[in-house]
């Protein structure tokens, strides 16, 4: 998980053993195991809270790849960050949290 998603706090890092959630891209992606197999690739707008079940109303950025022979799938989360007008209240107090945290500080 990113630095980005980690500075969620609401957000817990999926585990390995972690269910894929069926209204997911990949869900869909790994009922085709010929599609795994063959190394194919999707991309699709997915949501934080399909994933987490919390965290802001982000939409992110679902990739999907399979990846051959391993059998397995690798999928990379990416946040679509809403322009600030259409970020509410919480949103923007998270974002001046978060601004304020890596703001640098030095001592005299």
């Amino acid at each position: 998980m990113s630095d980005a998603f980690k500075a969620l706090r609401e957000l817990e890092w999926l585990k390995k053993a972690h269910p894929v959630p069926r209204s997911s891209h990949t869900y869909t992606f790994n009922q085709n195991k010929k599609k795994v197999l063959e190394a194919d690739r999707i991309e699709g707008i997915s949501s934080i809270h399909t994933w987490f079940g919390a965290g802001p109303a982000w939409e992110l950025i679902e990739e999907v790849i399979g990846l051959g022979a391993y059998g397995k799938t690798l999928t990379v989360l990416r946040p679509i960050i809403p322009e600030q007008d259409e970020v509410d209240e919480e949103e923007q107090e998270f974002e001046r949290d978060l601004i304020e945290s890596w703001t640098p500080r030095f001592h005299k």
